[in-house]
């Protein structure tokens, strides 16, 4: 029993380390969803800039789709849960998960401006389009963001 009391009172006498700061995510928080088609496209834009910044604890798609189920509400959660009971490959699939997710809720693809759908598919020409800059391949979208995020300092 003695030794126990020196050692708190000892621990006790220790001076107190000031906590380390962890890296806080510049991008806000995502809001939840609801399964509400039209927020959608902002859930999907929200989420995946804020996981983009921190890949680190983003990554996989398992955390991403996990961070994902996080964020759902109502019946878009009510949607997840039969996925979850059932461990679907789909948990593990982050484009598949968002995918799903576009096919159950409504969204539409814009004929226009065509979804990225395997790794080396090449995108219709833009000519002069605005966004004459945006990335050409499938799989070029994500490291075109990283380098936009690398040169605005908020990759982590």
């Amino acid at each position: 029993m003695d030794g126990r009391v020196q050692l708190i009172k000892a621990l006790l006498a220790l001076p107190l380390r000031p906590q380390t700061r962890r890296w806080r995510n510049p991008i806000p928080f995502p809001e939840t969803f609801d399964g509400d088609t039209d927020r959608l496209p902002e859930f999907i834009v929200q989420t995946g800039a804020y996981m983009l910044v921190d890949e680190t604890l983003f990554s996989s798609d398992a955390l991403k789709v996990t961070f994902l189920i996080t964020r759902l509400t109502g019946p878009a959660l009510q949607w997840v849960i039969p996925y979850i009971r059932k461990e679907s490959p789909l948990l593990n699939d982050y484009r598949g998960f968002l995918a799903e997710m576009k096919r159950v809720f409504g969204w539409v693809e814009d004929e226009e401006a065509p979804v990225i759908i395997e790794e080396g598919a090449l995108l219709p020409d833009v000519g002069d389009h605005p966004l004459q800059g945006r990335p050409r391949e499938a799989g070029d979208e994500e490291r075109h963001l990283q380098g936009i995020a690398g040169e605005q300092g908020l990759v982590h």
